[in-house]
């Protein structure tokens, strides 16, 4: 599972149109591999993939997490090549003086303001 998208609000299993959005389905090939995706209402991603639909809610809202903590981390880190050069951690807290939390928080903060 690719976890939940807006962009794509028809069914490609059963055609529906006009749902809040769908969940990307991704099918393997026969050695595991990614090979195709497909974008399902949660009814027919919960009956395609055998699960309940409570289920495949659960884990499209954990595969956004995953990625979003995993795009965070990515952007925490060219953040700090661009302002310390450098992506060790530890070398920029002992560089600033702040404690972890708070070099987190003023990343966030430049994150934001960017946005």
């Amino acid at each position: 599972m690719g976890g939940f998208t807006d962009q794509i609000t028809e069914c490609e299993l059963c055609g529906k149109p006009e749902l809040r959005g769908t969940v990307q389905m991704i099918e393997l090939d026969a050695d595991g591999n990614d090979d195709q995706d497909h974008y399902f209402g949660t009814t027919c991603a919960a009956k395609a993939s055998g699960w309940t639909q409570k289920k495949v809610k659960e884990e499209a809202k954990r595969v956004a997490g995953a990625k979003a903590a995993a795009e965070e981390k990515r952007l925490f880190t060219l953040w700090k090549l661009e302002n310390f050069q450098t992506d060790d951690t530890q070398a920029v807290v002992d560089m600033t003086g702040l404690r972890y939390t708070e070099l987190k928080s003023l990343f966030r903060r430049d994150l934001h303001s960017c946005l």
